[in-house]
């Protein structure tokens, strides 16, 4: 297949970032995480971005109509990893609206399958680095404590990632995320993919659904 728009989905702490990092730097994806753009709309100080700050910053869903605002146009030609995006069902419907002007749509849906404990034992202790936006915890321990790898910037607690946003975020997941994946088991796209392997394992077996 010439062309995906992959969805990867998965409670926080399932591995959703690191796994679109090795795609998009392997692979070359586009990975289009609406976290990252979040966190780039409120550094740029932008009227979207500081709108949207009080929602993710608490650990709650953005709002439907501003997530899809600031979404934008960033979408590759033929080979997209959509993380973060669809949350809900409303915006998969954007989702669906958006490839369809470029002839395109949904191919995969990525389902990183874990436990509610894993994911919390996942996000207990992990960290972010202030420069790379590397992500270090359970799979991955600096050689230096605190301090990244990479750019040898130092290394902190992301603020969503406190065990009682966490748990508002597990609790969102279930309740407004995976209704989506019954939505895309019609379509027969949806992938359930064990997120307890190993990393390189989780890969592999994304690579195999993908035919990569």
């Amino acid at each position: 297949m010439s062309e995906i728009n992959a969805v990867i989905m998965g409670i926080q702490g399932s591995g959703k970032g690191t796994q679109a990092s090795i795609l998009s730097a392997q692979y070359r994806f586009t990975h289009i995480s609406t976290g990252d753009i979040f966190r780039s709309e409120y550094v740029k100080a932008t009227p979207l971005g500081l709108e949207a700050y009080p929602y993710w910053s608490k650990g709650v869903y953005v709002p439907d109509k501003l997530t899809i605002s600031m979404f934008g146009n960033n979408l590759a030609p033929n080979k997209n990893l959509f993380d973060g995006f669809p949350r809900t069902i409303p915006q998969v419907q954007a989702l669906d609206d958006l490839l369809s002007e470029r002839k395109s749509r949904v191919t995969h849906v990525i389902a990183l399958e874990l436990s509610d404990d894993e994911a919390l034992n996942r996000i207990n202790g992990r960290k972010i680095c202030t420069g790379c936006a590397t992500i270090y915890g359970a799979a991955k321990q600096p050689l230096e404590p605190d301090v990244c790898d990479s750019c040898k910037n130092p290394l902190i607690v992301r603020e969503d990632d406190t065990r009682e946003k966490a748990l508002i975020r597990i609790h969102a997941h279930h309740t407004k995320t995976k209704p989506i994946l019954d939505l895309y088991a019609a379509r027969d796209i949806v992938h359930h993919i064990n997120a307890n392997s190993p990393p390189a394992q989780v890969t592999a077996n994304i690579l195999g659904v993908l035919n990569l």
